[in-house]
Order: C-alpha cells, then structure tokens, then sequence
C-alpha cells in the first residue's frame, strides 16, 4: 500500500489501525470502571470510564492530526515540483507516485470508501 503511494490508501490504514486501538482502550475502561468498590477505592471505579474517554479523544486528535500533515505535505510537494500546473490542477503523468491521470477515479473511490464506512 506505501508502494502505491496513494495518500488515501495510507490515511485509511492509519485510521484502522487507531481504531483498533482506540476500541481496545475503550473495552479496558468500560471494564475497569464496572469494578465493584474495593478499599482503596470507597466510589467504585467510575473514573477510568472518563479516564478512557480522555485518551480515546485525545489519540484521535492526534491521529486526525497526522493524518492532515501528511495530506497536507503531500499537496505542498506536488503543487512545488509543478510549476505549470493549471488553475485545475491538470498536468497530466504520475507525480510523488500519485496518478494524477485519473482524478475522477480517485474521487469516486473516495466517495465509495466513505459511504461504505459510514454506513455501517
């Protein structure tokens, strides 16, 4: 998928990966914080409920983060190595291994990757 330099291909698998993670985290916690009341903690475990929501939120910041850096870094480089690029973005051949060629293409697998995950 690298090879393929496709940044979508890239940003999607990074996103899957965090989810993964994230849903992990979030089992952990719902477990923890469904722990009876002990000695050392007279209130129950509420807390690693919040505790667990507070990491998730912030991972995916920083997830959401990465993954606009390396978006944005790589339309930075292409609109520098192509001088002559139209006001449309066109200039035809395969740059920092994205096909501009096919534009329709990309956007329309796009499209059917977001509408496939989010409908479920």
């Amino acid at each position: 998928m690298y090879l393929s330099g496709s940044t979508a291909i890239i940003d999607d698998v990074v996103h899957s990966v965090s989810n993964v993670v994230l849903s992990g985290v979030a089992l952990w916690s719902f477990k923890v914080a469904r722990a009876p009341k002990d000695k050392e903690h007279p209130y129950g475990h509420g807390k690693f409920e919040t505790l667990g929501a507070l990491g998730i939120s912030s991972m995916l910041l920083v997830t959401t983060g990465g993954i606009a850096w390396h978006a944005m870094d790589t339309l930075l480089g292409l609109l520098a190595s192509n001088p002559g690029m139209d006001s449309h973005g066109h200039n035809g051949g395969h740059h920092h291994g994205v096909d501009m060629d096919h534009p329709i293409l990309a956007v329309s697998m796009m499209i059917i990757s977001i509408s496939v995950k989010e409908g479920y």
